[in-house]
């Protein structure tokens, strides 16, 4: 299924068949991932109300958190928030680039990172845009070497190819995209059956380069998150209050969870970021741990049926485009989920689907319906 285990096309697959199948579950899945994404959200963004119920009673009753401050006085000072509902667009290598740098120079955000850039009243990030390039460019690549994978120039050149888009990320600095990159990076690298013996060495060079990279490329609130994720209790009030406070919400939420709107830790505003980075918090207290396993759920069908529709393409390209998004998809589930249960150090990464935000949402989209194009056209071809 793949250039390590042979990937060919079953010559009597029936035709149409994986044509309208993955269409069908492609959009189950995007249709039920939204719907929940609207009820959290919406459950999410209604903490004024939540509060206001209490001030009826105290009207004199503050709330205060290290990111929130509810004064029912009438002052209301709450942390930013940021969306971005529209995509750039570019025309070649040289103009994408170019839109990076332009990111890195006069892009706006939160914490000194230079992430958005506002166009007309609109803000969107050139990184999301730089997702879908970056595995088209990557496909082209590979698939034009298929077969000469073994030599360590052809996965040199595929790293080089990557390297600009992950440093100007990384020069916002935004750590969550730059990383999602390197996992796109590998994952496209192993599909395309690229020699395992070099990919281990490289493996090996980058686990070596860690801790040079948490001493020179990493700024001083990276450095605190990976403190923190080692320890989040040494500061309960400070740095490791999201952590904590995250950590309850999914506790709170038990087997079946306190229903929709009912959350007390993201009613009370309590639970920072709790629509972007943060929302499996909020998703894990109102519906429980059942619901949680229903999101597994979704994703591993959604993954499933990529992977099949990449798997089954009569070319090298759709294999490896395929792959790409499967690779970004499945890192950025194990990342979101795992720092916001605290396995893992808190970064600025998406929960594909259903955390807010108009680019990432519009990046999946693409995507997506690039893939599903390709499968109807091999469809076409059996024909």
């Amino acid at each position: 299924w793949n250039a390590r285990f042979n990937p060919q096309l079953e010559a009597d697959h029936p035709a149409g068949q994986t044509r309208w199948s993955t269409v069908l579950a492609l959009g189950l899945a995007l249709l039920i991932g939204r719907q929940p994404d609207m009820e959290v959200i919406a459950s999410a963004t209604d903490g004024e109300s939540a509060v206001a119920q209490y001030a009826a009673v105290r009207p004199d009753m503050k709330i205060s958190t290290p990111y929130t401050s509810w004064d029912f006085s009438g002052d209301i000072t709450r942390m930013p928030e940021f969306a971005a509902p529209a995509l750039g667009q570019t025309e070649n290598v040289a103009d994408f680039y170019r839109g990076k740098t332009v990111n890195v120079l006069i892009g706006v955000g939160v914490g000194g990172s230079a992430r958005w850039v506002s166009f007309f009243g609109l803000q969107f990030q050139f990184s999301e845009l730089a997702k879908i390039l970056t595995i088209v460019m990557l496909a082209n690549y590979l698939s034009s070497r298929w077969g000469k994978l073994d030599s360590l120039v052809s996965i040199l050149g595929a790293c080089l190819l990557v390297g600009p888009s992950w440093v100007l990320v990384m020069a916002q600095p935004d750590l969550g995209t730059s990383l999602v990159f390197a996992a796109i990076l590998a994952g496209m690298l192993f599909m395309s059956g690229a020699s395992l013996r070099w990919l281990g060495v490289l493996a090996g060079l980058v686990v070596a380069a860690i801790p040079l990279v948490y001493e020179y490329l990493l700024q001083p609130y990276q450095k605190q998150r990976v403190i923190t994720f080692l320890d989040p209790a040494a500061d309960p009030q400070g740095s490791g209050y999201q952590l904590l406070q995250s950590q309850i919400a999914i506790g709170s939420g038990g087997l079946f969870g306190k229903g929709l709107t009912n959350g007390t830790q993201s009613g009370l505003d309590f639970l920072p970021v709790q629509t972007t980075d943060f929302v499996f918090a909020l998703l894990g207290e109102e519906l429980g741990f059942i619901g949680a396993m229903l999101v597994f759920l979704l994703f591993g069908a959604l993954l499933w049926r990529v992977l099949t529709a990449a798997w089954r393409s009569r070319d090298p390209f759709g294999l490896l485009f395929g792959s790409g998004i499967a690779s970004m998809i499945l890192f950025q589930l194990v990342v979101n989920v795992g720092m916001v249960i605290g396995i893992m150090p808190v970064t600025g990464i998406p929960l594909p689907f259903i955390s807010y935000g108009g680019t990432a949402l519009l990046t999946f989209t693409i995507l997506l319906a690039i893939l599903i194009r390709l499968d109807a056209d091999r469809q076409m071809v059996l024909r």
